[in-house]
């Protein structure tokens, strides 16, 4: 069903999405790519304000997820949902980004490959492309697309997609940092636009607090101690695995820059998440019967102003598409550099073939998840992300703890395990992230003790 929006809305909408394009384009048109390092990392040459811009905009794609959880559970949807990602942020800026640069390498699966070898770093490059490939962010803004215009889904869908590989182009990284620039401050100008005319129009926080049950400002959400573990270690996993933090990191001008950066960031994402949140619970109080995933959009289309819905839709589109191009790029240079071989990077057809192919298969997998894309994050997201993140972050703070057919092993133990529980026992033991989690970690805690011993008794034979 079509919105019920201006044309001059429309047109502001239009506007900002051209001046989009063009202004990435010609931005990238300045400065060339000559090498590998300037494609994947823009020449390592991420100032702090670039930096944050990319970080910021990237990490915050699912507005949607955010507004529809914050629509049902007020408050707690920071503390539950948000807290956790801050506090990996922090921790990732503490424990890997030194470490990590210190490796100096270009992408997440190099640093497995200096540990772990060829074979695991190709293993571990096709489940990163896997779980990085923006099924959600996809559909996101095809959801966006065919509310604007009326269309088909598949097909707006694939109207974003054209869009974002059109200003992505061959250009690498730089293209993702420029855009991502005046998306971040659309971003920001629509979600704290929402929250001052929802202030001025009905009140300040007062006004929430009188409308809204008690349930809406209870901080943890009378969520058990185990739930609010499991998403926190989610929150863990996610940011230790999210080839997009290191492919930032890694582009920073200084290690110093990176790590500022990212607790700049962190205070973006609270006033983000603040604004989201409050704005949910304004829409609560407003539109208590709508759709969740449609509250808070709807009533933001509701209370602005002719003209100011363009630019929140604006901001909408941007908050999505600085997300999707974001991860299509990085599972196109996963397959490009590190599944097909680096020397293919600096070949305009590859770089071509390699946007495409994610785009296509992007299109595909979002089509087919379309009506049940919690199947999604069970059978891709969990098996690609936990199995292989507890060796990865072990091997980060402590180093080489495995052999290469141990670290596979781990790996694939878990896998097998995670299948047996969800798709042959009649009901599963426990969650699949949890035995996932708890047999690569078991697995991984074998292997080193077993290669402890087996140092000992080397050393204790070469002494005697």
């Amino acid at each position: 069903m079509p919105l019920n929006i201006s044309n001059l809305d429309l047109l502001v909408f239009v506007i900002l999405t051209i001046v989009t394009l063009f202004y990435t384009v010609i931005l990238c048109k300045r400065r060339k790519e000559k090498n590998t390092v300037d494609y994947l990392l823009f020449g390592r040459r991420l100032t702090l304000p670039l930096f944050v811009a990319t970080l910021v905009s990237t990490w915050y794609g699912d507005v949607f997820g955010v507004t529809q959880i914050a629509f049902e559970r007020g408050i707690s949807t920071i503390v539950v949902y948000g807290i956790g990602f801050y506090v990996a942020a922090i921790f990732f800026m503490i424990f890997v980004v030194e470490k990590a640069r210190k490796i100096y390498t270009f992408t997440l699966p190099e640093i497995i490959e200096k540990y772990y070898g060829k074979t695991s770093a190709k293993i571990a490059s096709l489940m990163i492309m896997i779980k990085a490939l923006p099924v959600t962010y996809l559909i996101g803004i095809g959801l966006l697309i065919q509310k604007l215009f009326s269309l088909n889904l598949y097909f707006a869908m694939l109207v974003g997609l054209i869009f974002v590989v059109t200003y992505m182009g061959i250009r690498g990284f730089q293209s993702i940092v420029y855009s991502d620039i005046i998306q971040f401050v659309l971003m920001y100008f629509s979600v704290i636009m929402v929250v001052v005319f929802s202030f001025t129009t009905y009140g300040d926080y007062s006004f929430l607090m009188s409308h809204l049950d008690n349930q809406y400002f209870v901080i943890d959400g009378y969520e058990t101690l185990s739930e609010l573990f499991m998403w926190f270690f989610i929150s863990i996993i996610t940011t230790f695995m999210s080839p997009i933090f290191y492919q930032r990191c890694f582009a920073a001008k200084s290690v110093k820059v990176a790590k500022s950066g990212i607790i700049i960031s962190v205070i973006f994402w609270m006033i983000c998440d603040f604004c989201t949140v409050i704005g949910s619970m304004y829409a609560k109080v407003i539109l208590p019967n709508s759709l969740t995933h449609e509250a808070y959009f709807n009533y933001a289309l509701e209370i602005l102003p002719v003209g100011f819905k363009g630019i929140f839709l604006s901001g909408i589109a941007a908050t999505i598409l600085s997300t999707l191009d974001s991860f299509l790029f990085v599972c196109s240079s996963t397959l490009i550099y590190d599944l097909m071989g680096n020397k293919l990077i600096n070949n305009n057809f590859h770089k071509t073939f390699g946007l495409i192919t994610v785009s296509i298969i992007t299109f595909f997998v979002a089509g087919y998840f379309i009506d049940s894309i919690d199947k999604f994050y069970i059978l891709i997201k969990s098996y690609c992300g936990v199995t292989l993140a507890v060796p990865l972050i072990l091997t980060i703070l402590f180093g080489k703890i495995l052999k290469e057919m141990q670290f596979i092993m781990s790996i694939s133990l878990s896998c097998m395990c995670m299948i047996v529980n969800d798709f042959i026992l009649s009901e599963p033991l426990a969650k699949s992230f949890y035995i996932g989690a708890s047999i690569c970690f078991l697995n991984v805690c074998v292997f080193t003790i077993f290669n402890y011993l087996c140092r000992i008794g080397f050393s204790e034979r070469y002494a005697s």
